[in-house]
């Protein structure tokens, strides 16, 4: 890829492509934004810290992996179902809202909004990502 097709554009790849893609720009001056596929879920959605997973350890007896996983399946819940899986899921998202422990940031989207974006060296996007490049595309260019 030439270097060049990379200026004023955000570049979004898989987590273990970041170091190498550093890596190649190292000796460059680019102006460009490079977001791995973690940061763009934490920053499109929401992130959270040890304190959310401490406070679902605590509340439903649970260990932390398990804390971990129930804070992981809150990215694809946005309403609520007659399912108690689900709904279970939306208290829990409401809970650590209402208790400030997860934490959005509006001023993501707006950042992404109307940019050039470059999904670069992604053979396979996840369901959720997909999500996110679908609502991204009504407003971006991706290539």
């Amino acid at each position: 890829m030439d270097i060049e097709e990379l200026r004023n554009k955000i570049i979004i790849l898989d987590d273990s492509s970041k170091k190498y893609l550093l890596d190649l720009l190292s000796n460059k001056l680019i102006n460009t934004k490079i977001i791995t596929l973690s940061e763009l879920l934490k920053g499109y959605y929401f992130s959270y810290d040890e304190k959310a997973i401490y406070y679902i350890c605590n509340k439903y007896n649970v260990c932390f992996d398990i804390a971990k996983k129930y804070i992981n399946s809150l990215y694809s819940i946005d309403k609520d179902n007659s399912n108690s899986k689900i709904h279970f899921l939306y208290e829990l998202k409401q809970d650590l809202i209402n208790n400030h422990l997860i934490y959005n940031n509006p001023l993501f989207v707006n950042y992404l909004n109307n940019k050039d974006i470059i999904l670069y060296d992604l053979e396979y996007i996840p369901k959720l990502y997909k999500t996110i490049m679908d609502k991204l595309s009504l407003n971006n260019n991706i290539s």
